[in-house]
C-alpha cells in the first residue's frame, strides 16, 4: 500500500471511527482495526490503479457503516450512563415545588426536555436501557417531590395532587421503555442514531 493508500485509508477510518462515537472503545477499536485489515487485503489483491479505486469506492459510506455496527454492539455503559445522569438532571428540575409560583412554566420546560432525552435515551439504547432511564428518572423526580415538601413548611398539598405527579412522572417509564421497543419495531428509522 502506497502513501496515497494509506491516506485514503485511515481517513476513511477516521470517518468511520468518529461515526462510532458513543461506542465501547474496545469494541469500535476491533472494528477498526478489522476494517483495516480488510482494506490493506483488498488493495494488496487489486492488480492494477482501477481495481484499486474500485476497492475505494465499494467501501460502505463510514455513518451507515457505523449506524449498523451500533445496531449490533450498541452504546457504551458508561455513554447510557451519563445520558441517564442527564435524563435525571432534567426531571429533578422538573420538580414544580422548586419554584415560585408563577414559574410554573419553567418546570414544564424542564420535564419537556426530560421526556424527549428520556425517549432518546431509549431509542438510542434499547428497550432496556430505556427502561431503567425511565424509572430512574422518574424515581428522583418522585423523590425530589417528597423531599421538597417535607423539607418544606409552605405547600398544601391535596391526594390528587400528589397521586396526579406520580402518575405524570410515570410518563417518564412509558416513553424510556417505548421509544425502546419503537426501535426494534422500526429498525429502518435510524436517522437518529447518528447522534
Amino acid at each position: 500500500m502506497n502513501d496515497a493508500e494509506n491516506n485514503m485509508a485511515e481517513l476513511y477510518l477516521a470517518r468511520v471511527k468518529s461515526a462510532m462515537f458513543g461506542m465501547d472503545k474496545t469494541a469500535r477499536d476491533g472494528i477498526i482495526s478489522e476494517l483495516r485489515s480488510h482494506i490493506e487485503d483488498s488493495l494488496a489483491d487489486a492488480p492494477t490503479q482501477e481495481a484499486k479505486e474500485k476497492v475505494f469506492a465499494e467501501l460502505e459510506e463510514p455513518r451507515k457503516l457505523a449506524r449498523s455496527y451500533k445496531a449490533i454492539y450498541g452504546y457504551s455503559r458508561t455513554f447510557n450512563t451519563l445520558l441517564i445522569i442527564d435524563c435525571i438532571a432534567m426531571a429533578v428540575l422538573s420538580v414544580p415545588l422548586l419554584y415560585p409560583v408563577n414559574w410554573d412554566i419553567l418546570a414544564s420546560l424542564f420535564f419537556a426536555f426530560a421526556v424527549a432525552e428520556t425517549g432518546l435515551v431509549g431509542y438510542l439504547g434499547g428497550d432496556k436501557v430505556g427502561l431503567a432511564a425511565g424509572v430512574s428518572t422518574a424515581t428522583a423526580r418522585i423523590l425530589t417531590f417528597i423531599i421538597i415538601y417535607i423539607l418544606s413548611d409552605n405547600y398544601v398539598l391535596r391526594a390528587d395532587d400528589g397521586l396526579a405527579f406520580v402518575i405524570v412522572s410515570m410518563v417518564l417509564v412509558i416513553v424510556g421503555y417505548g421509544m425502546g421497543k419503537a426501535k426494534e419495531k422500526w429498525p429502518g428509522s435510524d436517522e437518529l442514531a447518528d447522534l
